[in-house]
Order: structure tokens, then sequence, then C-alpha cells
């Protein structure tokens, strides 16, 4: 008989048909992870939540942390048409600036402009100097076409913008039209070396999709790590199962760290192993690590940690203890980082990794979707928990805010 074990005997998630919040529990089985909830209206729901239950029970957290970044898709226009997109019709009218200032500041945290495609509001830079006004971080959400203008991206950087998530989703442009339907390679590279005669931080964002990007992860961790005076992230996440691209092959959060991992060469139990289950920024379908590589030639890494252990940074080669670093890296790897400390410190780098992997109405769990911190704008204008807005905003939006 197939054993079941209750992880989580109360959570809340939403119904598939009314959306509306429902209670759920997380069941352990043999083959996986599920969801188990019910609508009084619409009756009983099932769903699998991750395939490979040691992946689940390692990275599930009950804990959350305060809203610490509000989404404003500020326009749902947008110069593409990625096929994995999850925003409505690009004829939704875009929210008036009064409604966007007031969500600004009505909200502690700091703000990111998303799309569509942010940079094709002409009011932007009014808009990241309202926030900038008030010490807030502020960052756009870009597939970076427009940041091929430098006068443009100059007149943003003017207006306060700090951060820019850049997507790049491959090296090639025959995943570009796999993608997004058109050759971007060469526009990709201009806007990006535009952004590095900036003071904007850019993080990497790549979206993996099944059986069309997956192969380019060597050459993207190999192009984060030459280009590593721009980049000071890189963000990797699983299509979502909603929008425009529904019928994707699934990807979960065990494949998506067996990818990164493989790509990084990272022992993914041990990476698993050094997370403190106390710390909040991770759950069961997010995480974030740094890696410690050597660059250049034949890069090689040499060791990794969660970020909550980041208190354990050192003189050496990033932590005061050193036993949690050594604990990761083999003999030889112990020396080249010895090595490189001493003689050539400059071929040393610690960068930073997020593995996120999307879920759907069936499976989402609410609690577990406030443990980042980050919020979006859902429907009527009221922020939530970054997974469940969008998903409200797919099924039954309202994207009136006044």
């Amino acid at each position: 008989m197939n054993a079941r074990y209750v992880l989580k005997d109360s959570t809340k998630s939403l119904c598939p048909h009314c959306y509306r919040e429902i209670p759920a529990s997380i069941i352990e089985e043999c083959n996986g992870i599920y969801m188990e909830k019910s609508c009084p209206d619409h009756g009983l729901f099932r769903a699998m939540v991750e395939k490979d239950a040691s992946v689940y029970k390692a990275l599930m957290n009950k804990s959350s942390v305060p809203a610490q970044v509000l989404i404003i898709p500020i326009t749902h226009r947008c110069d593409l048409r990625c096929k994995m997109c999850f925003l409505p019709d690009d004829g939704v009218p875009s929210p008036s600036r009064a409604s966007i200032f007031c969500l600004i500041d009505n909200f502690e945290g700091n703000i990111t402009f998303s799309g569509g495609e942010p940079i094709l509001r002409d009011d932007l830079p009014e808009l990241i100097e309202h926030a900038f006004k008030q010490g807030r971080d502020t960052c756009i959400v870009t597939n970076g076409l427009r940041l091929c203008e430098k006068k443009l991206l100059y007149k943003l950087e003017d207006a306060g913008l700090t951060r820019c998530l850049f997507s790049m989703n491959g090296l090639s442009d025959d995943v570009f039209k796999q993608i997004e339907d058109r050759p971007l390679l060469q526009k990709k590279l201009v806007a990006l070396e535009n952004l590095r005669g900036t003071s904007i931080k850019v993080s990497l964002s790549t979206t993996l999709v099944s059986g069309v990007n997956t192969e380019e992860l060597p050459a993207l961790a190999d192009f984060y790590m030459t280009n590593r005076d721009l980049f000071v992230s890189w963000r990797l996440r699983t299509e979502a199962a909603i929008g425009k691209h529904t019928g994707a092959s699934k990807l979960w959060m065990s494949d998506m760290l067996n990818l990164v991992c493989k790509t990084l060469n990272i022992d993914r139990e041990k990476l698993l192993k050094g997370i403190n289950p106390n710390h909040t920024y991770h759950g069961a379908s997010h995480l974030g690590f740094n890696v410690l590589s050597t660059v250049g030639d034949n890069r090689r890494t040499l060791g990794y940690r969660t970020f909550a252990q980041r208190s354990y940074m050192s003189k050496i080669v990033g932590f005061e203890n050193r036993k949690l670093l050594f604990d990761n890296m083999s003999f030889s790897q112990k020396i080249v980082g010895a090595f490189y400390h001493v003689f050539q410190p400059s071929r040393l780098m610690w960068y930073n990794v997020h593995v996120f992997a999307w879920p759907d109405v069936y499976n989402i769990d609410l609690e577990e979707a406030k443990q980042t911190g980050i919020y979006h704008v859902g429907p009527g204008g009221k922020p939530m928990p970054f997974r469940q807005a969008i998903i409200l905003n797919d099924a039954m939006p309202d994207w009136n805010w006044e």
C-alpha cells in the first residue's frame, strides 16, 4: 500500500474553479508530495506539489517574512510576444499614474516596475523618481530591447533606477526564436553593454522552458561569469503554467535544482543539507544560494552556501567558519581556493543564484507563497503574495485600481 504522511495538516490554497481561498493539506506519498483541498461548491481536488519528496522536505518552511518588494505591472503593452507570458492581452488599459503613486506611497518596501514591457510607458522616469525620492530601491523587469537607446537608459538612471532584472533565455537566436519568436541576441548584447557603463545593478533572468533552452545553461553560466563586473545575481525560474503557456511540460523544483547543480558542479544533497531551518529565504518552490568559483578559462566551482549561511563569511574564501565551507570542498578544491586567495584573488568570485519553480492554481500553497516577501499587485490594485497575484490576475482580473 502507498504510505501517507501528513506534512502540513492545515494551509490555504485556491479553488481551481471559483478561485476563493480554501483550506488544504500537504501529503507525502511514496511517489511524491500532493496537495489535497476541498471547495464547498466545487468539491475535492488533488494535485502533485513536488515529485521528489526529499527536495520538498528539505525546503519546506513554515515561516514568513514581511512584504519587502512590491511588483507593479504598469502596462500590459509589450514589443515581444513571448510564448510563456503570464499576462493578459496587451489591450488592457494601463493603470493611471495617480494609482501607481498611491501604491508606492502605501507600501513600505522597495518597488519593482514590470509589464508587459515597462519601458514602453513614457512616464516611467517619473514613476521611478517618485519611489526614489522616498528612499526606495527601484527595479525594472525588462526584455532590454529599448535599453539599446543610451539616451533613454541614462534618463532612467538619472531618475533613480537602481536595479534591472534583464531577461536572457539563451545565447543563440535559435532559442530566442522558439521562445520570443524573434532573433534577439545582438540587441540584447548591445543593451547589456550600455548597462555596463551605468550605476544600475543588473540581474540576469532566465526562464527555463523544457526541451528548448535547458541545454543553454552551461553557456549562460560562462556568460554570467565573463561579465561579473555587470551582473550581481542570476535568477532562474520555470515557466508558469498560467496565461498563454498552460500546456508546457512541467519542470519541478527538483528538476530545476538538478539542472542548476549539474551546470555549476554542485552537490545537490550537500547544498540542501546546508539550509538553516530557522532562515526564511527559502521554501518548497524557491531557494537562493551563493557559489564560490574561479573565473576565466576552465571555470571551477570551489564552494557554495545557502543564503542562510551568510553569517559565516571569512578572510580566506568567504567564511568565518571554515569547516562549513570545507565540508563542501574536495581536497583539490581547498588547495585551488587557497592558491587563488594568496596569489590571484581577482580570480575568485562569489555569485548569487536564485532558483524558482512556479506553482499553479491546483497546487499553490498560499502560506508558502508569502515566504519570499515578494508581493505583486493583484485584482483591484490589492498587493498580495507574488504567485497568488499572478494566478488571480490571470483568472479573474480587475485592472481598475482607482
